[in-house]
């Protein structure tokens, strides 16, 4: 497994989210499988990340990204962490950033 920068920001998903974003206490980057830098997969993974109301994710689900990129990106969701939240539990989609320009001459 390689690590790799990675740009990482909030959409709402709809419905599900409450009208304040929680704030990140800490974040943990993704391990990107070294398939995905020989064969130079970039792109957007979204993910739908269900939070407890003690900041800590219950439950990540990719909904769209590239399939090499989606399982490593889950697992790193699940070890972010939040503020608590004073409305109880909420949903939120995350978007990883994956630039193909990074491939470009790695490994």
């Amino acid at each position: 497994m390689l690590l790799a920068a990675v740009a990482i920001s909030f959409t709402p998903p709809g419905e599900a989210q409450n009208s304040e974003l929680p704030a990140v206490i800490s974040t943990v980057a993704p391990s990107i499988p070294l398939v995905a830098f020989t064969a130079r997969v970039g792109g957007n993974v979204i993910i739908e990340l269900a939070i407890g109301a003690d900041g800590v994710p219950i439950s990540a689900h990719a909904i769209d990204g590239h399939p090499i990129l989606q399982e490593p990106t889950e697992k790193a969701a699940l070890y972010w962490r939040f503020a608590s939240a004073r409305e109880g539990a909420r949903t939120v989609r995350l978007v990883f950033v994956y630039p193909k320009l990074m491939y470009a001459n790695s490994v």
